[in-house]
C-alpha cells in the first residue's frame, strides 16, 4: 500500500501518471554509485530542467535548447517558403485568368502588376505557414526535450505528449471539441 501512495496519489487511467513519479537518474554508472551521498544532493528533474535553460560560463546554450533554436529557426524558413510559393503560385494563375482581356499601357505594366500581386501573395503565404509550422513544430521539440530532460531517459511517452499537446494547441482557437481532435490526430501521429 505505501508504494502506491510512494509519490503522491497516482490516476491509473491517465496516460501521463507515470511522467512525474520517476524524479531521479535510473541508470548509475559504478563511480556514481561509489560517490559519498552525504555530501552531493541527488540531481532532480526540475533541477536538470532549470539547468537547461541556463547559459554555460561562455555564455552558450545548452544542447537542447540548442537544438530547439534551431528547429524554430529551420521550421519558420521551410514554413515562409512553401507557404510563399503555394500562395504565389495561386495568385500568378489567378492574375492570368482575370486579365487575359485587360489592355495594358505596354507589356511592361503588365509585368509590374504580375509581380506586384505575386510579391503580395507570396508574403501572405510565408506569413500564414511560417507562424503556423514554426508553432506547431518548437512546441512538439520543446515539450518532448523538457520531458526528456526531466526524466533523464527518452521513449515513446515524451513524443505522444508532446504531439497531443502540440496538436491541441494547434486547434486551440476551434474550442475543446478541436482541442480533443487535435490532441488526437498530434497523438496519434507519434505512436
Amino acid at each position: 500500500m505505501t508504494n502506491i501512495f510512494r509519490y503522491g496519489i497516482r490516476f491509473a487511467f491517465l496516460p501521463i501518471s507515470n511522467l512525474f513519479g520517476d524524479d531521479k537518474l535510473d541508470n548509475a554508472t559504478p563511480t556514481e554509485q561509489k560517490t559519498d551521498k552525504t555530501v552531493v544532493q541527488p540531481e532532480t528533474g526540475w533541477d536538470r530542467v532549470k539547468q537547461m535553460f541556463q547559459t554555460d560560463e561562455f555564455g552558450n546554450v545548452s544542447p537542447e535548447a540548442n537544438t530547439i533554436l534551431q528547429v524554430a529557426a529551420m521550421s519558420i524558413f521551410v514554413g515562409s517558403i512553401y507557404g510563399g510559393v503555394v500562395n504565389s503560385r495561386g495568385a500568378y494563375i489567378e492574375f492570368m485568368k482575370n486579365n487575359q482581356a485587360t489592355s495594358f499601357i505596354n507589356h511592361f505594366e503588365a509585368k509590374r502588376q504580375l509581380q506586384d500581386a505575386v510579391t503580395k501573395s507570396f508574403a501572405k503565404g510565408a506569413f500564414r505557414w511560417g507562424w503556423r509550422v514554426t508553432l506547431f513544430t518548437s512546441t512538439f521539440v520543446g515539450i518532448s526535450t523538457i520531458i526528456q530532460v526531466y526524466r533523464g531517459k527518452y521513449g515513446i511517452s515524451e513524443y505522444a505528449v508532446a504531439g497531443g499537446t502540440a496538436g491541441a494547441m494547434y486547434k486551440f482557437n476551434m474550442g475543446p471539441k478541436g482541442w480533443i481532435v487535435g490532441a488526437g490526430l498530434g497523438n496519434a501521429n507519434c505512436i
